[in-house]
This record gives structure tokens, C-alpha cells and sequence, in this order.
């Protein structure tokens, strides 16, 4: 065991509650920048500028924090791949996650609105935003699977139970089964 694995340790027996940083950026900002504005999310997390764009919202939210709540960005990462017909899957790796309810990863899935009259009244793109949380049960650590929606009253937080293990791929094809799309996804350039 490394003196950083003793300190993440430590860490992860400290903190009760999650870190506003963490969670502020993938349970607020990131999720209501998706879900409000899903054409702009899936512009700015398109091609190369995407993952430059998710370490800049980072600082941005870490600006709004008490300098002593911030965090750095280090394992902020995004892989994009296509998936069935015109939808797109971007995954969001967070910087590891040291209690419950901080995310592992985001999947914003980015899907092709079923067309509706008149046009200019909807959204092109239909969002969805998966979490895949740090859970605990009895002492062992998990996964939990959630999912934040629109409802009637605003946004809801939806829990699936546990949760894939925390690996883009796994999270990915859970996220594609959940929407009923084909498990086959194709990295995006």
C-alpha cells in the first residue's frame, strides 16, 4: 500500500457527505446544463474541445466554492461513442469519488427527438443523464445506478439499484440497455 493509497483511505473514512465540488458538478451543473440545453451540451462535448469543455465547467464551479472545498480535475475524462441511428453517448469519468453519492461517471445520452408538429416548438435532441454513484453496503463498496429526469414538478432523481462495475464500457452498454438501444456503440471522432 502507497502513502496516496493510505490518504484516500483516510479521506474516504472522513467524509460523511459528499464534496461539494464533486457533486455540485455532476449532480447539479453538468445535469442541468444537459437537460436544459441539450443541443449546446452535445456541441460542446463534440470532437477534441470536449473534454477542454468539461475541465473548464470544472473550474467553473470550483470558483463559486470556498477555496479550502475545491478540487482539481485530475481523472476528469469523456469518451463519446455513436449509438443506433443518430443518438450519441458521452461518458464523463469524475475524479474518484470518496463517499457515497459522489459519481464515478455521467452518461449523457443525446438522442434524435421523434418529430413532432411544429418543429420549432421542440428540442431537436431528446436528453437522458445517468449517474453511476459510490454506494456502500455494509462496509463493501458498490455501485448505484441512478438516472435525473424532467417530471411534472421539475427534476426528478431516479435510483436503478446497484450499479456496473465503474467501467466506461460497462456503464455504457448499462446505459444503452436501460434506453432500449442496441448494445453496439462506435467511438465518436
Amino acid at each position: 500500500m502507497t502513502d496516496s493509497d493510505e490518504e484516500l483511505i483516510e479521506l474516504m473514512g472522513n467524509h460523511k457527505r459528499p464534496r461539494p465540488h464533486h457533486y455540485t458538478f455532476a449532480h447539479g451543473v453538468l445535469r442541468a446544463m444537459t437537460l436544459q440545453e441539450p443541443e449546446r451540451m452535445g456541441e460542446s462535448l463534440r470532437g477534441e474541445r470536449g473534454e477542454a469543455f468539461l475541465h473548464g465547467l470544472w473550474h467553473h464551479v470550483g470558483q463559486s466554492l470556498n477555496e479550502s472545498e475545491r478540487l482539481r480535475s485530475v481523472g476528469l475524462s469523456l469518451d463519446s461513442f455513436g449509438v443506433a441511428g443518430n443518438a450519441a453517448l458521452h461518458v464523463v469519468r469524475l475524479p474518484p469519488p470518496v463517499t457515497t453519492t459522489e459519481a464515478h461517471m455521467v452518461a449523457i445520452l443525446l438522442q434524435p427527438r421523434p418529430f413532432r408538429f411544429p418543429a420549432q416548438d421542440q428540442e431537436r435532441l431528446q436528453p437522458r443523464y445517468f449517474t453511476l454513484e459510490r454506494g456502500l453496503s455494509e462496509t463493501v463498496d458498490r455501485t448505484v445506478l441512478g438516472e435525473w429526469t424532467h417530471s411534472g414538478d421539475g427534476v426528478e432523481h431516479l435510483n436503478y439499484g446497484v450499479g456496473p462495475v465503474a467501467r466506461e464500457a460497462d456503464f455504457a452498454a448499462t446505459v444503452c440497455q436501460l434506453a432500449r438501444l442496441p448494445r453496439s456503440f462506435q467511438p465518436l471522432p
